[in-house]
């Protein structure tokens, strides 16, 4: 909870007191759904029009559930999905930049700024390397599904046969 001063790789500093204390770190607080809808305004994911939806869509797709009427909490499928995405190194997969950057070509499209084509193209270009890097580092995908959703390593080529099912 304090700011810490900036440090450089060989910088060097005297402590003026060290003490250690009891206890034990804590899972962040869940997001309300005021809060989720805060984070997407700020990064740039949706509309007015459309952030009810992608809220449904997380829940519909079992992401997260709606706990004690405005919390949502991930669900394990929510829980692999972000640990193997954080785990193949991937800002677009954990981050929301790709569907932010996408959602802004397309206002940009409506505003005459770009054109389709464009979009489409660069669009495409960033899947094509995503799905790349996710086809790579499939076996991340597998461990994390099998670690979550209490899988026998034994059907790990199940979920890699759906993960390339499905995507």
């Amino acid at each position: 909870g304090k700011t810490l001063p900036r440090f450089t790789e060989g910088d060097t500093f005297r402590p003026t007191s060290m003490m250690m204390r009891k206890g034990q770190t804590a899972p962040p607080e869940l997001l309300s759904e005021v809060e989720l809808i805060s984070l997407m305004n700020k990064t740039g994911i949706g509309t007015d029009a459309t952030i009810a939806q992608h809220i449904l869509t997380i829940q519909t797709r079992n992401y997260a559930k709606r706990v004690r009427g405005n919390l949502f909490e991930p669900s394990p499928l929510g829980m692999a999905l972000c640990e193997a995405f954080a785990a193949m190194g991937s800002r677009d997969l954990a981050k929301p930049y790709l569907r932010a950057n996408m959602e802004r070509s397309c206002t940009d499209i409506c505003n005459g700024t770009k054109s389709r084509a464009d979009v489409v193209h660069t669009t495409l270009t960033q899947m094509r390397q995503v799905f790349i890097e996710m086809k790579r580092n499939a076996n991340i995908l597998t461990t994390a599904f099998a670690r979550w959703l209490n899988m026998t390593p034994s059907a790990t080529p199940i979920v890699r046969f759906l993960f390339f099912f499905f995507f």
